[in-house]
């Protein structure tokens, strides 16, 4: 039991490590239509957002819940989805589910990136992938993949480009 008390303290700070990214990036982490952020279930509030998640989980099935949505305010398009996990270790795998929820957006039309955060304020890993039609790539800069979570301005150039993943 202890060692499952530890892991959801390290969730948490990973969450916590998320709100501090998201803020050092310029994102508001109130709800739309004040803000840009929506948070594990709040998604369900927005009927088109839950239509499409709705099909999508971790498995490919079933009801999808990533740790964030980092949405337009006003359209309310789906600009990045984000999932946490405690461990560094699980980096891949924080990116390969929040690719898998992000399709769901990509089979609708919508760009959004997928963003997987792992670890906590001391020690963590991020990674940012684009659909480039046939695959999910990494976000480079300078041709190296980034380690931060993009700002408006940056999720807009990539998404301008339906190819391109460079900022």
């Amino acid at each position: 039991m202890a060692g499952l008390s530890a892991k959801r303290s390290s969730e948490r700070r990973s969450e916590h490590l998320l709100n501090d990214l998201l803020d050092t990036q310029g994102w508001d982490r109130r709800r739309p239509p004040l803000g840009d952020v929506l948070f594990q279930q709040e998604y369900r509030s927005y009927p088109e957002l839950a239509l499409l998640l709705g099909t999508s989980s971790k498995s490919g099935k079933g009801h999808g819940i990533p740790e964030a949505l980092l949405v337009d305010r006003s359209s309310r398009a789906p600009l990045a989805v984000i999932e946490a996990k405690a461990r560094v270790s699980d980096v891949g795998l924080a990116l390969d589910e929040a690719a898998m929820y992000a399709q769901a957006f990509v089979d609708a039309g919508y760009q959004p990136l997928a963003i997987g955060l792992a670890g906590t304020d001391g020690n963590f890993e991020l990674r940012v992938s684009k659909w480039s039609g046939g695959d999910w790539v990494p976000v480079t800069y300078d041709g190296s993949p980034i380690g931060w979570i993009p700002n408006r301005t940056d999720i807009g150039r990539i998404a301008a480009s339906s190819q391109a993943s460079e900022l």
